[in-house]
């Protein structure tokens, strides 16, 4: 983004009014753009951080695996209390599985946002006459509105892995109170296959545990570019409102007619809207 340079007006000066309005415009549509970098940065921090919760889901799966299979001993017969704690492990996997669809479900929220700041910016910079600017945003627009698909598609992942965990425990605890209740003495049908199926078992929480690290270190990345997005619009918005303020006063005096007034009043609802988010108004 680029420093604007606002033009002085004078009441009788028609193209000095048209080129004022078109400066505002151009400074809202720096403000509703920084709006949307705002916006952009938390959806990507809540992405980052549903990955997280994802990976936290994966370890305890493994520890699951791992209580699992201590839950029969090398005579075939039940530990009842290793078998809760596959269970509770499996409640805590479907705990961090349910954190992170909401971490998505936010994501996706504020990228809904994001491109909707920037379509509004889009409009913005068309009225102040710089079609390149108008272009870029509606870009960014359109990449938004498909990363809060890509979220919200995370999101609703989440809460059906969630369910399905919480299944899974649930059936584990019934198991374990319907051996505690025969007094755990019964030999267990096909325990010699058990090691394998916790092999198979544990090796998928590794490969998802991996990923799930992979995915996050990229949304590092992502939330790192954010930051830097919302600093470069940040310092982009305080140039633009240092001409902005005074063409806005002048228009309050009765300056430059209806067309610079509307100009004024847009780009001082922009700045008000990135100031509340910029303090912390993203939810």
């Amino acid at each position: 983004m680029r420093p604007r340079r606002m033009v002085g007006m004078k009441p009788d000066d028609a193209d000095g009014a048209d080129a004022a309005a078109a400066a505002l415009w151009e400074a809202a549509g720096d403000a509703m753009a920084w709006k949307a970098s705002i916006h952009g940065h938390a959806a990507w921090t809540a992405h980052r951080m549903g990955w997280a919760a994802k990976a936290e889901s994966d370890n305890a799966v493994g520890r699951a695996a791992e209580a699992a299979g201590r839950a029969v001993d090398a005579q075939g017969r039940m530990d009842v209390e290793a078998l809760e704690r596959a269970a509770e492990m499996l409640r805590e996997a479907a705990k961090m599985l349910a954190r992170a669809s909401r971490a998505f479900a936010r994501s996706s929220r504020l990228h809904k946002r994001t491109g909707a700041a920037q379509k509004r910016a889009s409009r913005a910079y068309g009225r102040g006459a710089d079609p390149a600017l108008a272009k870029e945003a509606r870009r960014w627009a359109a990449g938004s509105r498909g990363d809060a698909q890509t979220a919200a598609s995370h999101a609703a992942g989440m809460r059906r892995a969630a369910r399905t965990r919480a299944r899974d425990a649930a059936e584990l605890d019934a198991t374990a109170a319907r051996w505690s209740a025969a007094g755990g003495n019964a030999l267990i049908v096909g325990a010699e296959s058990l090691p394998s199926v916790q092999a198979d078992v544990l090796e998928g929480a590794r490969q998802a545990r991996a990923e799930s690290d992979s995915m996050e270190g990229r949304m590092e990345k992502f939330e790192r570019d954010a930051a830097d997005i919302r600093r470069l619009a940040a310092e982009t918005v305080r140039r633009s409102a240092a001409g902005a303020a005074g063409a806005a006063e002048a228009a309050a005096g009765g300056e430059g007619g209806p067309g610079v007034q509307r100009a004024a009043a847009v780009w001082k609802r922009a700045m008000a809207a990135a100031d509340r988010a910029d303090a912390g108004g993203t939810r």
